[in-house]
C-alpha cells in the first residue's frame, strides 16, 4: 500500500491582505497530478485544511473540488483530521456526503473511539491497514479543567489527557489486528506539539514549546507510522524515521522563507508476514517565492529594483534598519518601483518593518510568526508566564475565570451547533 502524507494546507490564508488563492489551487492541481504519478493508494490529511474557522467560499470549493476529483483516479481513500485552525462542525458538515466519495473526515472527537478508528480497503475490498484519525483535540474534549487548579497542573491534565486518549486508541486498534492474518499496519494521525520539535525561523533554529505539548514516547511501537500535522517544518520525531511531520506545503509567513516543503510517500505492505517499510520526500514546488531585504532606505530602494527584475511575481518583505522612524517608507519604495515599471509592478511588497522599533518593543513571543499557530489559550499562558509581578495566587484566579469565559463561550457554540444541524 502506498500512502501520502500531507498537512496544514491552510486554504483560504492571506499574507498581510494578499491572497494565495491561486498558490493553493496550484498545489492542489500538483497534488492530485503527483497521487496518480506515484499511484497513491491512501491520502493522510493531519488537520488544518483551512486557514480559519469560517472559511470563504472560494476556500471551500478549492477543498470540494479536490475532493471529488481525488475520488476519480488511483486513490482510494482520502483521510482528513481537523487541526486547531478548522472548524469542526463545518467539517463535520459535509462527512457523510464526502464518505460516498472515499472520504473520511473526522473534525473533532465525538467521545466514542470507534469513530476515529478506520480500517482502510484496497479497491478490491481487501483490508490494508487500520488508521487511528485522532483530530486537534480540544480542552473540551480532554475534561482536563477544574474550577481552581493552578496553571502547571492545567498544562498536566491537557498532557496526560491526550496521551491518555492515543493510549486507549491504541489499544482499541491491537485488539482490531489481531483479527487479520498477516497483521496489518496500523498507522496514527495527530494534530499537536510533540516536545522538542523545532521550526526553522530565518537563520534562527527555535525549539517550540506551548500548552499541552507531549513526549513522542506517548507513540509505541505498536504504530508503524504517526502522520503529524501542526509544524510547519517537515522533520522526524528524535531519532524515529516514521513518527513525521511533513510540514505545510506552502510557505505561510516569511519566517519560513528558507524551509523547504514537501509531502511524504510511505511504502507499507504485510505480505511477507512481517511489516515492510519505506519512506520518501517529495518536494513541493512553490509558484511564488518569498524574500527579505534589509537596510537603510538608500540601500533597499536599490534592492528593490533588482528583487522585482529577478524574483517576478515574489511576495517580499523590507527591513528598515535606519534610526529615526519612517512612516513614509512604503509610499518611497512604491514610488521607486513605479518610476522603474510604471504601474506594472512586477512583485508585491506586502510587509515594511522597523527594525529599531521591534527592538525597543518589548514581546510576548520569540518571534511574531508564531502568534498565528499559537491557540488562545496557549497564548493567554505566555502572556501569564511573561508577567513576573503577577504572583502564583494572581495567576490561579486569573486561570480560573479565564477557563469560565472559555467554558461559557464554547457551551454557546455547542448549542448554536446544535440548533444549525436541527
Amino acid at each position: 500500500m502506498r500512502i501520502l502524507h500531507s498537512s496544514d494546507w491552510h486554504l483560504g490564508a492571506s499574507l498581510y491582505g494578499f491572497s494565495r488563492y491561486n498558490e493553493q489551487k496550484s498545489f492542489l492541481q500538483w497534488l492530485l497530478k503527483t497521487i496518480e504519478e506515484y499511484t497513491v493508494d491512501t491520502l493522510l490529511i493531519s488537520g488544518d485544511i483551512f486557514d480559519s474557522a469560517s472559511p470563504s467560499n472560494a476556500a471551500k470549493a478549492l477543498y470540494s473540488n479536490f475532493l471529488a476529483a481525488s475520488s476519480d483516479g488511483c486513490c482510494s481513500n482520502v483521510i482528513i483530521t481537523g487541526g486547531n485552525h478548522d472548524s469542526p462542525s463545518w467539517l463535520d458538515a459535509d462527512a457523510k456526503v464526502f464518505h460516498k466519495l472515499g472520504c473520511y473526515v473526522l473534525g473533532q472527537a465525538t467521545g466514542d473511539l470507534d469513530d476515529e478508528i478506520i480500517v482502510l480497503r484496497d479497491k478490491n475490498g481487501k483490508p490494508s491497514a487500520i488508521i487511528c484519525a485522532v483530530p486537534y483535540l480540544r480542552e473540551r474534549d480532554l475534561n482536563s479543567f477544574t474550577f481552581g487548579q493552578s496553571i502547571d497542573e492545567h498544562n498536566r491534565l491537557i498532557a496526560a489527557g491526550i496521551k491518555k486518549h492515543y493510549k486507549d486508541i491504541e489499544g482499541k486498534a491491537k485488539e482490531i489486528v489481531q483479527s487479520f492474518s498477516p497483521r496489518l499496519p496500523i498507522i496514527a494521525m495527530g494534530h499537536l506539539f510533540v516536545r522538542g520539535v523545532s521550526r526553522e525561523d530565518g537563520e534562527n533554529k527555535i525549539t517550540v514549546g506551548t500548552l499541552g505539548e507531549i513526549d513522542s514516547s506517548i507513540f509505541s511501537d505498536a504504530f508503524d507510522y504517526v502522520a503529524l500535522g501542526h509544524i510547519h517544518t517537515p522533520q522526524k520525531i528524535g531519532n524515529n524515521e516514521y513518527i513525521r511531520y511533513c510540514g505545510s506545503p506552502l510557505k505561510m509567513n516569511f519566517s519560513e522563507k528558507t524551509s523547504g516543503k514537501q509531502v511524504i510517500l510511505l511504502d507499507i505492505d504485510n505480505e511477507s508476514g512481517t511489516i515492510q517499510k519505506s519512506l520518501k520526500n517529495i518536494d513541493v514546488p512553490q509558484s511564488c517565492e518569498l524574500l527579505s531585504i534589509r537596510g537603510p532606505e538608500d540601500k533597499l530602494k536599490e534592492e528593490i529594483i533588482k528583487v522585482a527584475f529577478e524574483h517576478k511575481g515574489a511576495y517580499l518583505e523590507a527591513v528598515y534598519v535606519g534610526t529615526q522612524m519612517r512612516q513614509d517608507l512604503r509610499e518611497i519604495l512604491i514610488d521607486t518601483l513605479k518610476e522603474k515599471f510604471g504601474d506594472d509592478i512586477p512583485i508585491n511588497l506586502v510587509r515594511i518593518r522597523h527594525e529599531a522599533l521591534e527592538i525597543k518593543t518589548h514581546s510576548y513571543f520569540s518571534n511574531a510568526s508564531e502568534i498565528k499557530e499559537l491557540t488562545p489559550t496557549e497564548m493567554f499562558y505566555r502572556i501569564l508566564d511573561d508577567n513576573p509581578e503577577l504572583g502564583s495566587k494572581d495567576k490561579d484566579l486569573l486561570n480560573t475565570l479565564y477557563q469560565q469565559i472559555l467554558n461559557k463561550i464554547e457551551f454557546t457554540e455547542e448549542k448554536t451547533d446544535d440548533h444549525h444541524k436541527e
